[in-house]
């Protein structure tokens, strides 16, 4: 934040990591209907909680630059600043 601007800020994932990870990932059967509807349920409540401001994201994709102008182009309104986990 104090070297670069953002022109585009994805940020994404923090509750569904543990579940698609290597520490329980492969327990999962990709073609057992229970399975993916879990996956789902996490994902979706985890994408609640990160546009809600309740938990901040643990994952980012972004597009850089160090200096001039940037787009600030933010996925669903969430700012590199406000996905800053205060301590």
């Amino acid at each position: 934040m104090e070297r670069f601007e953002f022109d585009v800020f994805a940020p994404f994932a923090n509750l569904i990591d543990p579940f698609i990870d290597r520490g329980f990932g492969h327990n999962f059967d990709a073609q057992a209907e229970w399975d993916k509807g879990f996956i789902d349920r996490v994902h979706a409540r985890d994408e609640e909680e990160i546009r809600l401001g309740r938990i901040k994201p643990t994952h980012m994709m972004a597009v850089m630059r160090v200096g001039g102008s940037a787009r600030e182009e933010y996925l669903d309104g969430l700012s590199p600043r406000g996905c800053i986990r205060l301590t």
